[in-house]
């Protein structure tokens, strides 16, 4: 009984917190997509990912999947998890030492 009750508050705790689960970016394949590559050259400091996902990205909850950050592009909405890979994986193009960070939502992201 208590292992039951153990899971459900570990799922419950999942899909209430409203991030979907982190992106593994090892072994992801590059879109063959000029425009995204061309962005992602573009977005060259941390200063110009952060103002870029300012002005592009949405903020949507998704606990069923974390899209790989062409997705997220091509969408333009995700959670915090999905923009934290994506930062990571533009930050970490450019050669900066990236880690994984968890982004907490407080407020909005409009367009």
């Amino acid at each position: 009984m208590k292992k039951a009750l153990l899971i459900i508050f570990i799922l419950s705790i999942i899909f209430l917190a409203g991030c979907s689960g982190i992106f593994n970016l090892n072994g992801w394949i590059w879109p063959d997509d000029l425009e995204f590559m061309a962005l992602i050259e573009e977005l060259d400091t941390p200063q110009k990912i952060s103002d870029y996902m300012r002005e592009n990205f949405i903020y949507k909850a998704n606990v069923i999947y974390a899209p790989d950050p062409y997705t997220l592009w091509k969408t333009g909405e995700g959670d915090c998890n999905d923009l934290e890979t994506f930062a990571r994986f533009v930050a970490n193009w450019h050669g900066y030492e990236t880690y994984q960070i968890k982004i907490y939502y407080s407020g909005t992201f409009e367009k």
